[in-house]
């Protein structure tokens, strides 16, 4: 019964895909999306280091308290991303992809809890 096609009183094919193929859909959406999430992620990393290591720099060939500042941007970004984390983890689960949804609820925790360091760190560096 699953095998034959159903069709329409004129005679029109109304099944299009199998469930079988539907399923293959899914799960290849499924896996390119988190993979593009995590290159994403890797993105934000590699700019959370650039700006840690101009802040370095900075500090190294200047009087100034640049570090102060450099805290004062990652402490920003950080927040930024763990708030948009937290709402494509909203999208996400509305979408039925859980574990997309949960990958990035934990995202956004853990840049939150990176956030709220690098303002204590901040505060120091007065």
């Amino acid at each position: 019964m699953a095998d034959s096609p159903i069709v329409s009183k004129s005679g029109e094919n109304l099944q299009f895909f199998t469930f079988p193929e539907q399923e293959v859909n899914k799960t290849r959406t499924t896996t390119k999306n988190i993979a593009f999430f995590f290159i994403f992620l890797l993105f934000l990393l590699a700019f959370c280091y650039l700006l840690w290591y101009i802040g370095r720099v900075m500090t190294t060939k200047t009087k100034e308290n640049t570090m102060k500042k450099i805290y004062e941007y990652i402490t920003v970004t950080l927040f930024v991303i763990g708030i948009m984390s937290l709402i494509g983890a909203t999208g996400a689960i509305e979408a039925d992809q859980w574990l997309l949804g949960g990958a990035m609820a934990l995202l956004g925790i853990a840049f939150s809890i990176l956030g709220l360091y690098s303002q204590e760190m901040e505060k120091e560096a007065q």
